[in-house]
C-alpha cells in the first residue's frame, strides 16, 4: 500500500465532523474552528510521521474496530475505542464513543 493510501486510510478512522464540532463546543481542542482545517492537521501530522510508524497507525485502527478498550481510573469504566485524532500538541489521541 503506498503512503499516500496509508494516510487515507487512518484519515477514516478520525472523528466525524459531528463529534468534532461538539469537541469544539465542550473543550478548545484546537485553535481552529473548520472541520476541514482540523481534517488538514491530521494529514500534516500523519505526513510527518515515518512508514514504519505509519504502519502502526494503520494496525491501530484495525484493531480499533472491537479489540481496543480504554479505562478512565476515575470511575473505572471501560469504553470501547472509537476513532482518532491529533492534538494540538501532535500527540496521538484515542477517542472513545460517548
Amino acid at each position: 500500500m503506498s503512503r499516500a493510501n496509508k494516510i487515507e486510510a487512518i484519515m477514516q478512522h478520525l472523528v466525524d465532523v459531528h463529534d468534532y464540532t461538539r469537541m469544539q463546543t465542550l473543550v478548545e481542542v484546537h485553535e481552529v474552528q473548520t472541520y476541514t482545517t482540523f481534517l488538514e492537521w491530521n494529514a500534516q501530522c500523519l505526513n510527518e510521521q515515518t512508514d514504519a510508524q505509519l504502519d502502526w497507525i494503520t494496525e491501530l485502527c484495525r484493531q480499533i474496530q472491537g479489540d481496543i478498550c480504554l479505562m478512565d481510573l476515575e470511575s473505572c469504566s471501560v469504553f470501547t475505542a472509537f476513532a482518532i485524532y491529533y492534538t494540538k500538541k501532535k500527540k496521538l489521541c484515542i477517542v472513545n464513543p460517548r
